[in-house]
């Protein structure tokens, strides 16, 4: 009803703003479920959790463009006030998170040629800390199990053929648990899809990334521009304003009635809600008291009268 009051500039205005968040709703919810499918690489998890974080970012997203205000510009002030630089700010952040998801999507190719010797180095860096950590001790028991061996072989006795048993036993129990846990990190770095990693490397391989998330950002402002460009003067702005004046008369209307009713039923007691604005509920004037005459005025009358 509005936009068709308003006339057919702003009604075109606003198709195309539908139709682009439409598109950007869907740009949300790939991007949300190619970064969560990396995370936790589960279908049931995925496809819940991008619904829901892609209709949150939209619903965020549209009530951020309607809280875009233009009374500032209309009364001749800077449009950058700090709600509307807010507001941009968290537009232009969700825009980013998810052209970073979109971007090592369509490059996923030439990163995971690109991961493999990072994964290879974060590995051998793993082995030579796990060896590090079993070393000394196999070493140490190796120390002792030879000296065992000299003296069995010196003296031609068994009588070292427990202690040697023991320390071989272990030497084997420190291996099996340094290969459990070398096997246990290489499945972990195999498994992961480093997808912050990722992120980093292809700003770095792809200099286009940076077009292309810009070009992302761009496109998330640009239902917010032909909203935000619209005349002040136009008659959608006019109707806008005056539909939501009268909405909150109405709703404080009838919260002074029901106010009003509460007190007579509980307390049978005509109480009215008081308040020490002018103009509620909107509270921008403020009522002023009784002004008081200073006290040389009636000085002077009173002894004038004398």
């Amino acid at each position: 009803m509005w936009l068709r009051q308003a006339g057919m500039n702003a009604l075109m205005r606003f198709y195309i703003a539908g139709v682009s968040i439409f598109l950007i709703f869907g740009i949300s919810l790939f991007g949300i479920w190619y970064a969560i499918d990396m995370l936790f690489d589960s279908l049931l998890i995925d496809v819940f959790l991008s619904i829901i974080f892609a209709f949150l970012f939209s619903i965020i997203y549209i009530f951020l463009l309607q809280t875009f205000t233009k009374q500032n510009l209309a009364q001749g002030k800077s449009k950058f006030n700090l709600s509307n630089i807010l507001r941009l700010g968290f537009i232009i952040f969700i825009s980013f998170l998810v052209s970073r998801t979109i971007e090592i999507y369509i490059w996923r190719q030439e990163l995971g040629k690109e991961i493999k010797p990072y994964k290879a180095k974060m590995l051998d860096d793993y082995a030579r800390k796990i060896s590090a950590l079993f070393q000394p001790d196999i070493q140490k028991i190796e120390t002792g199990r030879n000296y065992y061996l000299i003296q069995s072989k010196r003296f031609l006795t068994e009588s070292y053929n427990n202690e040697i048993d023991a320390l071989s036993r272990q030497k084997e129990g420190l291996v099996a648990k340094e290969i459990a846990l070398l096997n246990i990190a290489r499945t972990q770095i195999e498994n992961s899809p480093f997808f912050i990693h990722r992120i980093k490397m292809v700003n770095r391989i792809h200099i286009y990334s940076w077009l292309f998330c810009i070009a992302i950002i761009a496109f998330f402002l640009f239902p917010g521009y032909l909203i935000y460009s619209i005349s002040c003067s136009n008659e959608y702005f006019r109707i806008k304003k005056t539909y939501e004046t009268d909405k909150i008369h109405e709703e404080h209307g009838l919260f002074l009635r029901r106010f009003h009713s509460l007190f007579l039923v509980l307390y049978r007691e005509p109480v009215e809600h008081y308040t020490v604005y002018e103009d509620p509920p909107f509270n921008t004037m403020r009522k002023f008291g009784p002004k008081f005459e200073p006290n040389s005025d009636f000085l002077k009358r009173y002894f004038s009268e004398e």
